[in-house]
């Protein structure tokens, strides 16, 4: 088990810095420019991700999971500390474009780090009822992560600025990569598996399994709305509560508490009912969302989004142990890729909703529009996620290498 702890305590250190530089440089840029420069920003670092991520399932079936899981975190330690550079030393310059690469190459590295944990996890317990509950820890790892990263980034902002933010978190994830260094070669090597290395090829054998493709939907849902939230929390915090930026990071804190409780939740539930799950999770965060949009106090926001944080985890926790169920072996790392890559571009068709929402129909609309996408792609979706688990068998060799 000790292989697991480190890999899932790596896991945590990614998370905090992942959301800990997100609405950090969010805060900047709508601070610099409003709604459209904010938006801009996410956009321009989410592109690199999603076409770089399909292209993770080849290098992990080259060179297995392990070491491009370190490498990834080696790379997001880079960007981030290039980025928290600028800031220290030209915050008030005008080459923000340095910035933002610095951003750029430290998002697209982000895109190595799920795939790869999803690619060792049922090479690391027994059976799925363990898969289940591992899973139901790692969502709870992201809560603790939306909820820890956006706490430190709102005290680092307020005591040194964005680029304490991006200089923190760069020490957050290189000790991530330090963790997983010592993974054994066995492990590291357990997803070493014939990947096709043509990335239209890779999609159209993710695609081809109905199941894989309906779950990869729900994920990429699911990332459209945390890419919404991003730029919601920032425009609730100022234009709709009248406060300062840095309670974005407080309102994004509340999310992941509920994310905490949720994966928690759902971890003991383990493999029964996980299509009704999703389901529950995507409407429970649907209605947080529109009660939302009719409040303006602080407290019935941290509130609602906690109870959305508890949606999100139960419909993301159950929709990623459905498909490591009905994806093979083979399929895995493929899969999962392409869950990445279509997740890192919906997060950027999310911050466009809401910023478009928001130019046309006021502030209340960027909490609006994520809840009318929710209800609207939910029922599209809803009959083939219940089918999908009938199709749910164990088709991977779990087995206990730790």
């Amino acid at each position: 088990m000790g292989t697991l702890r480190r890999l899932l305590a790596a896991y945590l250190g990614f998370r905090i810095a992942e959301f800990g530089v997100w609405i950090g440089l969010a805060t900047a840029a709508y601070a610099a420019g409003g709604v459209r420069e904010a938006t801009g920003v996410m956009v321009l670092q989410l592109l690199p991700a999603a076409a770089f991520a399909p292209v993770v399932g080849s290098l992990v079936g080259r060179h297995g999971a392990g070491p491009v899981l370190r490498t990834g975190l080696v790379v997001q330690a880079v960007g981030m500390a290039w980025v928290a550079a600028w800031f220290v030393l030209d915050g008030d310059g005008p080459g923000r474009v340095v910035a933002c690469a610095g951003a750029v190459v430290a998002a697209t590295a982000v895109t190595t780090t799920r795939p790869c944990l999803a690619c060792l996890l049922p090479r690391l317990v027994t059976d799925d009822d363990a898969l289940a509950r591992t899973n139901g820890v790692v969502g709870g790892l992201d809560g603790v992560g939306m909820l820890l990263g956006p706490v430190l980034a709102a005290l680092l902002l307020s005591a040194g600025g964005v680029g304490a933010v991006f200089a923190t978190m760069a020490v957050v994830a290189l000790t991530g990569a330090l963790i997983t260094a010592g993974t054994p070669a066995g492990v590291a090597a357990g997803c070493r598996v014939a990947l096709p290395r043509d990335v239209l090829g890779e999609l159209r054998s993710v695609l081809a399994v109905p199941s894989v493709g309906v779950l990869t939907a729900v994920l990429a849902l699911i990332a459209l709305l945390i890419g919404a939230l991003d730029l919601a929390y920032v425009v609730t915090a100022v234009d709709l509560l009248g406060m300062s930026g840095s309670t974005a990071a407080w309102l994004n804190a509340a999310f992941g508490a509920g994310m905490v409780m949720g994966g928690a939740a759902l971890g003991a539930v383990t493999r029964r009912r996980l299509g009704r799950w999703i389901l529950v999770g995507l409407m429970s965060w649907a209605v947080a969302l529109l009660v939302l949009a009719v409040r303006t106090d602080l407290w019935a926001a941290a509130a609602l989004l906690a109870g959305a944080g508890v949606g999100a985890a139960c419909a993301e926790v159950a929709s990623r142990t459905l498909l490591q169920r009905v994806a093979s072996l083979a399929l895995l790392g493929q899969a999962f890729s392409v869950v990445e890559g279509s997740q890192m571009a919906a997060l950027g068709i999310g911050a466009i909703t809401v910023g478009v929402a928001v130019d046309r129909f006021g502030p209340r609309a960027a909490l609006v529009a994520p809840a009318v996408l929710l209800v609207a792609l939910s029922a599209l979706v809803g009959r083939a996620v219940l089918r999908s688990e009938t199709r749910a068998t164990r088709p991977v060799a779990l087995g206990a290498t730790a």
